[in-house]
């Protein structure tokens, strides 16, 4: 990576989040309330890859006891293929070790075709699939690996 830092998001981060969210997820995209609300949950976790001052990536996830589920991982689009979310990714699952957490577990849209490789070649694999999980005819796959 270049110049990029990973940090723990913060209160002030949510409204360059919530443009992210709107231009990635677009109609499934989270509030900026909803952003805020995640911030006071002391069960999740989430961090922020800024280039200076602006926010290029971010990821979170939740624990539920000794289980994480990875809530989000976003890269704006000009900076994908940058392996900027695969260092996300393992900044999440270092902290799940951290936290004596041992398997993780997420939601993808199946025709998500990088973000399955992503998520494979950090070793989760395919447990199940949600039809119209994102809307009608957009299914999710669900992955987990044991960390």
């Amino acid at each position: 990576m270049n110049n990029y830092i990973l940090r723990p998001m913060c209160a002030n981060d949510v409204t360059q989040i919530a443009s992210i969210n709107s231009d990635i997820f677009l109609s499934l995209a989270w509030s900026r309330q909803m952003m805020l609300d995640e911030l006071q949950d002391d069960s999740k976790h989430y961090i922020v890859c800024t280039e200076g001052d602006r926010i290029i990536g971010y990821g979170g996830f939740s624990q539920i006891l000794n289980e994480g589920h990875i809530m989000n991982i976003a890269v704006v689009n000009e900076c994908r293929r940058l392996k900027i979310g695969s260092t996300i990714l393992n900044m999440l699952l270092s902290k799940m070790r951290q936290l004596k957490i041992d398997s993780a577990t997420l939601e993808v849209e199946e025709d998500n075709v990088n973000a399955i490789a992503m998520y494979k070649k950090a070793g989760f694999v395919e447990q199940g699939k949600r039809p119209n999980y994102y809307g009608k005819g957009r299914h999710c796959l669900i992955l987990w690996v044991h960390i």
